[in-house]
């Protein structure tokens, strides 16, 4: 255990290494704290594209009203729009890419915030992969299985889950089979809002750690 811990202090040192050498404290407090603006409205699920308002910037060392886009521009750009449709990382799902489109960014300005939607899709196929997964694993292991955190991009879902022994290889095949079966039949999604309680009702699974609102957005695959 003590080892434990003194290769957990190692890692967080290089995880605070890598930060300051990718220069992002530009997200600090400090430059958006003075910041008056309404929380940026997430369009995404709706929409892959949007005419937003730039209400801030920052060239990662200070607060700007205006930056261009040429080949001299900084790298490190931030841009806080008053809505958006891009993902930013949050329950396991990647954050998405994508351009904004404008000639030079400014304090104010309207621009056209378009999201790469081959890349969101293929985000959002492994995204309903891993709750695939999820429901084999809880067939073929016993509904005491859980999630205990998740991570989805472009290539991979990543899984971990609770349960009391290693999988056998022979559980593992007969869990991607049912998950690929399942892909094959090309099932229908369906996204609905609705209050909490009717959620539960329907049977809809709460995952851990996530915090809900009365509201909440249903995904039913048939």
């Amino acid at each position: 255990e003590e080892g434990f811990h003194a290769e957990m202090t190692k890692q967080k040192e290089r995880a605070r290494a890598e930060r300051l050498k990718k220069n992002i404290s530009g997200w600090s407090e400090d430059l958006f704290g003075t910041l008056t603006a309404e929380p940026t409205e997430f369009v995404g699920y709706d929409t892959l594209k949007s005419d937003s308002v730039v209400v801030a910037l920052s060239d990662e060392e200070a607060l700007t009203d205006a930056i261009a886009t040429d080949e001299q521009a900084k790298e490190g750009v931030l841009v806080v729009l008053d809505k958006t449709p891009f993902y930013a990382e949050m329950g396991g799902q990647a954050a998405d890419h994508g351009v904004l489109e404008s000639g030079i960014v400014k304090v104010g300005d309207h621009l056209t915030a378009r999201v790469d939607k081959e890349y969101r899709m293929a985000i959002a196929r492994n995204h309903t992969a891993t709750h695939l997964l999820q429901a084999a694993l809880r067939e073929v292991l016993g509904d005491h299985v859980h999630q205990a955190g998740s991570y989805q991009d472009a290539s991979i879902t990543h899984f971990d889950f609770t349960h009391f022994s290693a999988v056998t290889p022979e559980e593992l095949i007969r869990v991607q089979k049912i998950v690929n079966d399942k892909i094959f039949e090309s099932m229908n999604v369906t996204v609905k809002e609705m209050p909490i309680e009717e959620a539960k009702k329907l049977g809809a699974m709460a995952l851990f750690g996530e915090k809900y609102g009365k509201v909440v957005r249903v995904v039913d695959i048939e």
